[in-house]
């Protein structure tokens, strides 16, 4: 089905990252050297979404924009998310490397204006850095996280905004999942204000 598909977005609902996160799910913790004939066309399917990707970067350089506050589908990160998670399967990762290089225009050139997305988006490119060297992406998320003030963070969250896909809980998830060395100082704050949160009182 998706290979038959043309112009999909590339986005999270409905799109190539969604399709993309699926296929890791389902090819997590398997010897992608001796798959089953089902997951081997999984892992076509992946590697056809790679190429995609791969020639739609320099295309869709426009939906990579910072969204305006907090949002858990904000594509930059999130596919870069995606790449690491593709690495570490042992999926194309030269051609992961060459979509790395050419998001660096992007990436490099990005200083976001709210704290949520310098967290969200330093989070992401040291997934990255995990598995692969991408140059100029080490000192830049150094930069990112250097610059979040958690007060400022713990403001752009109204006490209502709670939710995970636009507020203070989305933040708090991707924090909890990918390690930084602040992750403890943030979480403990984020947490706090949703503990305080009027919803909980």
């Amino acid at each position: 089905f998706l290979i038959q598909q043309k112009n999909i977005p590339v986005s999270l609902q409905s799109g190539l990252l969604g399709y993309g996160f699926y296929l890791v799910s389902r090819l997590k913790g398997k010897d992608i050297s001796n798959l089953s004939d089902d997951s081997l066309l999984l892992k076509k399917v992946l590697i056809r979404l790679v190429n995609d990707l791969c020639d739609l970067v320099e295309v869709k350089e426009g939906s990579f924009r910072e969204s305006y506050g907090f949002r858990a589908d904000w594509v930059l990160p999130l596919l870069i998310f995606l790449l690491a998670e593709i690495y570490e399967l042992g999926i194309h990762r030269y051609k992961i490397q060459i979509i790395c290089d050419r998001l660096s225009l992007v990436v490099l050139s990005l200083f976001p204006k709210f704290q949520s997305n310098r967290l969200y988006l330093a989070k992401a490119m040291r997934k990255v850095l995990e598995y692969m060297d991408v140059t100029g992406w080490s000192q830049h998320a150094g930069v990112l996280e250097s610059n979040i003030d958690i007060e400022k963070l713990s403001g752009e969250f109204s006490d209502k905004n709670v939710a995970v896909a636009q507020g203070v809980s989305g933040i708090i998830l991707v924090n909890e999942v990918f390690n930084n060395h602040r992750k403890e100082e943030f979480t403990s704050l984020l947490k706090t204000q949703v503990q305080q949160s009027i919803l909980f009182v």
